[in-house]
Order: structure tokens, then sequence, then C-alpha cells
């Protein structure tokens, strides 16, 4: 399986699920080129909902660190489900998040993650 992108909401929010073995530094660099793609069509910052929880195996800090998309000027927060659940995740996250300047916020479900979503959208 690999990574899936679309847009949740057109020009507001991308919808991405990672596939359980996301350690293909390859595949990672695809997905970044697809979100620039995605990101330089958009008018205004663009929240990005990501699904962390069927992830068995991550990239390496360095490959996620190398991720372009986290600094684009349209990339607004990342909201993320099922990352604080996993030891590993949550310290890449953290990793990333501190490294690349970038809101993090994560979920249990992918239910509470829309409610939030809801919220931000609305301000």
């Amino acid at each position: 399986m690999s990574y899936k992108l679309s847009w949740y909401i057109p020009d507001r929010v991308i919808d991405m699920a990672l596939p359980a073995l996301s350690n293909d530094e390859a595949m990672m660099q695809a997905l970044d080129a697809e979100m620039i793609v995605m990101l330089d069509t958009a008018s205004q910052p663009v929240n990005i909902l990501i699904d962390l929880r069927t992830m068995q195996e991550y990239p390496s800090a360095s490959v996620a660190m190398k991720l372009k998309y986290y600094k684009h000027q349209n990339t607004g927060r990342l909201i993320v489900i099922g990352m604080t659940a996993n030891p590993m995740l949550r310290f890449l996250g953290g990793l990333v998040g501190r490294g690349v300047g970038i809101q993090i916020k994560d979920f249990g479900s992918r239910e509470e993650a829309i409610a939030y979503l809801g919220t931000v959208e609305r301000a």
C-alpha cells in the first residue's frame, strides 16, 4: 500500500494517510513532491489532516526533516491522528515539529480530529 492524498475540503484541507511501511525514502520524496504541487495550487494556508494509525515502520528523522512541504508558505496546521499513542511517532513528531517550527495537534480518532478541524476552519 502507498500513501493517499486528496482534498478533504478543496483549497483548505488536505487529507493524508500513510501506509504501515513508511520507511521508504523514495516514497516519502514522492509524497513530498505531490504535497508541494497541491500546496502550490492553494490560494491560502492549508491545514493537513494526517492519519498515522496504521504506521508500523517510520521514516528516519533525517528523511522526515528533509520534507519540504512542512515549510511551504501554504502549509497551515498539521492535524494528526494517532501520533501520541505510539512512543516512536510521538518522539519523531515532536522532533520534526520543533525542527521545522510547525504546529502539530494530535488526536486519538478521526472523529476528534474532524471536530477540531471544524473549529479551526470556522475561525
